[in-house]
This record gives structure tokens, C-alpha cells and sequence, in this order.
């Protein structure tokens, strides 16, 4: 991970792919995830639920102070590649 960003440029920008960094609210484990802007939280739970075997029913994950819902996209979030995000149970 680089330093505070916890969302930076895929590879495949036409699609909007982005690298998320999470880190876990209550023993500071972090990881990085590849996901889709256009693709849903839920999908962000199982990437993450693949990295750390913590299953996403059991994630809550904060953005800017707000709990995410499963069914909405990380862009209807104003997620964006190379923004600074932090807060809540998973920080992104």
C-alpha cells in the first residue's frame, strides 16, 4: 500500500478498476483489493472476504463517515481512484 491513499489507479482504467486499501477497524490488518467503480459493495466484500477470510456478511464497511449498502456501486459512493478515504468497522 502507498502511503494515506486507500484507492489508486488500476490497470485497466477504461473499465475503472481501482486498487482499495482496507484496514480492519479493531486489529489494524490492511489489504488491497482490486475492484470495479462500477461495481457493487457487495462485490468489494467478497474481494475482501477472499483476502482475508472474514466473510462479507460480517464486514461493515464506512466511507466518509457512511455505512455502505451492499446493493449500490463504489461510484454512486463518490469513490474515485487516488482519493483519501477512512472510517468505520473496514476503513477504505
Amino acid at each position: 500500500m502507498s502511503g494515506d491513499s486507500a484507492v489508486t489507479d488500476g490497470v485497466n482504467s477504461r473499465n475503472s478498476y481501482v486498487t482499495v486499501n482496507v484496514r480492519h477497524a479493531s486489529n489494524g490488518t490492511k489489504y488491497s483489493v482490486q475492484a470495479s467503480l462500477e461495481g457493487s459493495v457487495e462485490a468489494l466484500k467478497s474481494a475482501i472476504e477472499w483476502e482475508s477470510d472474514i466473510p462479507s456478511g460480517q464486514q461493515q464497511l464506512m466511507y466518509k463517515g457512511r455505512g455502505l449498502q451492499d446493493a449500490y456501486s463504489l461510484k454512486s459512493y463518490g469513490l474515485e481512484a487516488g482519493e483519501h478515504c477512512a472510517a468505520g468497522s473496514w476503513f477504505l
